[in-house]
């Protein structure tokens, strides 16, 4: 980990592995309903996860790290916590409802694990 606290954080030409992660949306991802994300919805997740990145460091070092439970963890959060002013733990600016807003991260980081999971790469590839 990074002196700054931040996981692999290191200058680079693009946050997240977008292509692969787009591709993996669209063509092998389904919902529970077994249908696939529509466009918006994928490019809004792969933004999700940009915005995520640029906080919090390189979500594929969160997964080599620990399969990024320590970073999903941050994003636990209820509406009894935003009702008594707690603020979420990722630290992450959210305009408007505090828990949707984490929820909506949240989602996007599960999703961005299972492609992971599915899409293993090696330390220090971003192809």
């Amino acid at each position: 980990m990074a002196a700054s606290g931040v996981v692999g954080r290191e200058p680079r030409d693009r946050p997240v592995r977008d292509r692969e992660f787009d591709i993996w949306l669209t063509h092998v991802y389904k919902t529970a309903q077994g249908h696939p994300l529509d466009r918006r919805s994928i490019d809004a997740r792969i933004s999700n996860c940009r915005h995520v990145e640029e906080y919090l460091g390189d979500l594929d070092a969160h997964w080599r790290l620990d399969r990024m439970e320590g970073l999903l963890r941050k994003f636990v959060y209820d509406r009894n916590e935003e009702f008594r002013g707690i603020a979420p733990r990722h630290g992450i600016p959210i305009d408007g409802d505090q828990y949707n807003g984490t929820a909506t991260l949240k989602s996007a980081l599960t999703l961005y694990g299972k492609f992971c999971r599915a899409c293993p790469t090696t330390p220090g590839s971003r192809t």
